[in-house]
């Protein structure tokens, strides 16, 4: 029985691996979609298979009163014809019918009056969207088990979809209505260019060029659109470098910087010497007092910061370290302000591997030949040392006096051995062994 079953699982895989080839193939070509009744889901339906070459593959039969068999369809949005292809038996007078997305397509009886395969024609010309939910419903009556091949459909003119792609150059955002970006050929799509504050809309380049917003056309292929948005103001796209110190001259690139009249730092700090190269690209001095922030241009029509931050690198500053004493190769952390930038650490004039943990915060290791002294950590800004010292607490020899350990046949004895000198007393094993 087990040998039964694992032989039904592997038809029916094979089945639905055989229709997704040949629907992608039926797809490309025009031709029809078959999709075979036991890769549905079956609900009151069994599969069988007995090798009976006038079906596809394998069946379906209706093991109970009543059942449905459902899929969503797995082809291309468009016009169908669509058929169904069972068994009608002589000896009852079962029901079915066909639904596709909710909708019952048709629904007849199964009255043969001899054994017969009959593929019945369920609906012409019918509209299909991809994906609708396909429905076979049956009612059975006597000897009449409902055995169903297969559902096919035969494609009229297959609608193409096309995919729509909408750039934006500069500040903005795109409203699509219909909402989405492929659509079915003959399509009316409608896009809307929203400007950001301080933005304008231009215009639309690629595939169309235009002005007008919105933007209305008919899809008949795919399609890539710009929209460009421009703006008056200074628009900062980078800072070269990002971080620097004060005194720095550092590269300010964007668009629109001609007619500059002040730079500014955070902390509203303006630069003192600043100089405008092109209409791209400025170079200004990191004023006294800027810390980290934005930089903000001002020209004749406005005034706007950068989107990033510049990284004003301060000489750092040790606030407290813990522990105060330890031994070389262990570590001990430093506190303070502006660590994130530090570069060297040092103890007493010796390096130091150290780990940054955060802009407060240094993990460092005790040099192996580190003396009693002061922590110096440093950075392209500049250096600061540790108020108090640093206590590198020295290795020394441990000696363990014999007599001093716990003693386990051993006994102590302090008589002299001539031309031996012993530091104290000493222990011997039996009298025996000395040590």
């Amino acid at each position: 029985m087990m040998v039964g079953k694992q032989l039904v699982s592997t038809a029916i895989a094979i089945h639905f691996l055989i229709g997704l080839l040949f629907n992608n193939s039926a797809l490309a070509q025009g031709v029809s979609i078959r999709v075979e009744a036991e890769v549905l889901s079956l609900n009151g339906f069994v599969f069988e298979d007995d090798g009976d070459p006038l079906f596809s593959g394998g069946r379906i039969k209706l093991a109970t009163t009543s059942g449905s068999a459902s899929g969503n369809f797995p082809g291309s949005s468009g016009n169908y014809d669509v058929t169904v292809r069972y068994f009608d038996e002589a000896d009852g007078i079962s029901t079915m019918s066909v639904s596709i997305a909710g909708v019952e397509l048709d629904a007849w009886f199964l009255s043969a009056n001899t054994d017969q395969l009959i593929t019945h024609t369920v609906a012409s010309g019918l509209f299909i969207n991809a994906n609708d939910l396909i429905e076979i419903a049956a009612q059975r009556a006597g000897g009449e088990f409902v055995r169903i091949d297969y559902i096919e459909f035969v494609p009229l003119d297959v609608i193409p979809e096309y995919n729509l792609t909408v750039n934006v150059s500069g500040s903005g955002n795109i409203l699509y209505n219909p909402p989405g970006n492929s659509h079915l050929e003959g399509t009316v799509v409608s896009v809307t260019a929203i400007p950001t504050v301080n933005w304008f809309f231009d215009d639309w380049t690629g595939d169309i060029n235009s002005t007008n917003n919105p933007l209305t056309f008919t899809m008949d292929s795919d399609k890539v659109l710009t929209a460009n948005f421009f703006t008056n103001l200074p628009v900062i796209t980078s800072i070269f470098p990002s971080a620097d110190t004060i005194g720095a001259v550092i590269e300010i690139r964007g668009f629109n910087f001609t007619g500059a009249t002040e730079v500014k730092f955070s902390t509203g700090k303006l630069s003192p010497n600043f100089t405008v190269l092109s209409d791209t690209v400025i170079q200004a001095e990191v004023p006294v007092g800027a810390i980290t922030g934005p930089v903000t241009i001002k020209i004749s029509a406005g005034t706007s910061s950068s989107a990033i931050n510049f990284v004003v690198i301060l000489p750092p500053d040790i606030v407290v370290f813990s522990p105060q004493s330890e031994y070389p190769g262990l570590p001990v952390t430093i506190t303070g302000t502006n660590l994130a930038g530090v570069t060297t650490v040092s103890f007493d004039g010796v390096s130091a591997a150290f780990d940054i943990e955060s802009n407060t915060e240094i993990t460092a290791i005790v040099p192996a030949n580190a003396t009693t002294g002061k922590i110096m950590v440093s950075n392209s800004a500049g250096s600061d040392i540790s108020d108090t010292d640093f206590t590198v607490i020295e290795l020394t020899n441990i000696r363990i006096e014999a007599e001093s350990m716990q003693l386990n046949g051993f006994i102590t004895e302090n008589t002299a051995i001539p031309g031996i000198n012993f530091s104290g007393e000493r222990i011997n094993l039996n009298n025996a062994i000395k040590i």
